[in-house]
């Protein structure tokens, strides 16, 4: 029993650490991670939530929908605050610049899309310029699955001879 809960531990670690480099390797970058720390993002990304961002990205390659499947991205607004919202729109402006609509999902109603792309429309502040991006959204991750998964990685780790020795080390 005792080699099997090692063999699970074992296992445990080398699929995280599978994991960890695939996200380094796929974002090119190393942790790119952010906290949500609001709720314009609910249901799909709750506050306390945190986001695994892809940066350099082609701005062409963001999926744009007007319902609730087009990318979510991380940018930075005209005041220069860090927000993340879902594309549902790409327009040119009237130099022909590439732009896009965002919309948070606890807003995503038919008429907030229509009352956001008039404003948009009218007013250039509004409107989401590729150099404004930083990345696209590739993970969510609960803080309550991270949190429960962490305490049963330590339990786990508790079981094994090392986490004995390490328990009996500290008290």
């Amino acid at each position: 029993m005792r080699k099997v809960l090692m063999s699970l531990s074992a296992a445990t670690f080398a699929v995280l650490l599978g994991a960890d480099l695939a996200i380094i390797i796929y974002t090119g970058n190393l942790f790119p991670f952010a906290r949500i720390e609001n709720t314009s993002m609910t249901p799909t990304i709750c506050e306390g939530d945190t986001i695994v961002v892809m940066r350099n990205i082609d701005p062409m390659s963001l999926r744009v929908d007007n319902e609730n499947s087009g990318d979510i991205i991380v940018y930075r607004d005209a005041a220069g605050e860090k927000r993340c919202h879902r594309i549902f729109e790409r327009s040119e402006d009237e130099n022909g610049q590439l732009y896009y609509v965002v919309i948070g999902d606890a807003q995503n109603t038919p008429s907030e899309r229509d009352r956001l792309r008039a404003l948009a429309a009218a007013d250039p502040a509004q409107r989401i310029y590729p150099n404004q991006i930083e990345g696209k959204v590739v993970w969510i991750l609960d803080t309550r699955l991270v949190i429960a998964f962490l305490i049963a990685l330590l339990c786990s780790f508790g079981g094994t001879l090392l986490g004995i020795a390490w328990l009996w080390y500290e008290s």
